[in-house]
């Protein structure tokens, strides 16, 4: 493709495939009998000889072993033709495939159709060209799910989108994309810290951090109390002396008996004889 565009340009595209033919090389004067070159087999050797020179300066050290010995531009066209034809097809199939499975993925909008762009450039070098529609097709099957609405909106207009405007809606959706994803992550940070700040803040409340000194707040109130509790444990009232007498005497009366038991009609053994009350005793020896 490279090679045929400057080639048509000047006109020459005939040396090429042979239809302009080489006139012959002599011609003889009727007149004279005298054979001398003919001129426009010169004019046709120099113009030939131009483009094969500029032909070979275009081709790589690889390739121009293929060619070395051919003299016109002709052969060495039909030479480049039959060693690539096939290359030219296996390409063309390799392009193929790679415009059919190109994803966008992780790339962004722009990366994604200058991918594209350049598998259906090369398609059209190996001399296959896309139409707008087929190419624009090829972009949008390789889209992800979040950009159905805007390809709904393309496949959907009654006017076709041209390359180029669908181009420019897909590049501007993806920056209402990126825009909405942006504000997402910021709404979702703040309510985070809402979220923490009023967690703290509940933390505040059921446990006051507004003790002093060491120790839990348990340790801390016992602490202070105990104090108090030790005065009350040692503190003793003092009591009247006639009923320090009277509880003394209880006392000794209630300890248990280091004697034998009760005979059988003792008046503990007898449930219908009571024993003195130690009170009672206790009272009339006040009373003595």
């Amino acid at each position: 493709m490279q090679v045929l565009a400057p080639v048509k340009g000047c006109g020459l595209l005939g040396y090429l495939t042979g239809a302009i033919s080489a006139p012959t090389q002599f011609i003889v004067n009727t007149e004279t009998n005298e054979t001398k070159i003919n001129p426009e087999f010169e004019s046709f050797t120099k113009q030939d000889q131009l483009l094969a020179s500029w032909m070979l300066s275009s081709l790589s050290e690889s390739v121009l072993i293929l060619v070395v010995g051919l003299d016109s531009s002709a052969d060495i066209w039909r030479c480049l033709e039959t060693n690539f034809s096939s290359q030219s097809k296996a390409r063309m199939m390799q392009y193929k495939l790679q415009l059919q499975t190109l994803k966008k993925g992780t790339l962004s909008m722009r990366e994604y159709l200058g991918k594209a762009k350049a598998a259906c450039d090369a398609l059209a070098s190996a001399g296959q060209k896309l139409s707008e529609e087929d190419q624009l097709l090829h972009i949008l099957s390789g889209l992800p799910s979040e950009y159905n609405p805007v390809i709904v909106t393309i496949t959907s207009a009654i006017d076709l989108y041209s390359l180029s405007e669908a181009c420019a809606l897909l590049l501007s959706f993806e920056s209402r994309l990126d825009f909405v994803s942006k504000n997402n992550s910021s709404l979702n940070s703040e309510s985070f810290t809402a979220n923490v700040a009023q967690s703290q803040q509940r933390r505040n409340t059921t446990f006051p951090h507004n003790n002093r000194g060491r120790g839990t707040p348990f340790q801390r109130d016992s602490h202070t109390h105990s104090p108090v509790s030790n005065t009350t444990n040692n503190f003793t009232p003092s009591l009247p002396p006639l009923l320090t007498k009277v509880i003394n005497s209880s006392s000794s009366i209630n300890s248990p008996p280091t004697a034998s038991p009760l005979p059988p009609h003792s008046p503990a053994s007898n449930p219908h004889v009571s024993a003195t009350s130690p009170i009672s005793s206790s009272t009339s020896e006040i009373e003595n």
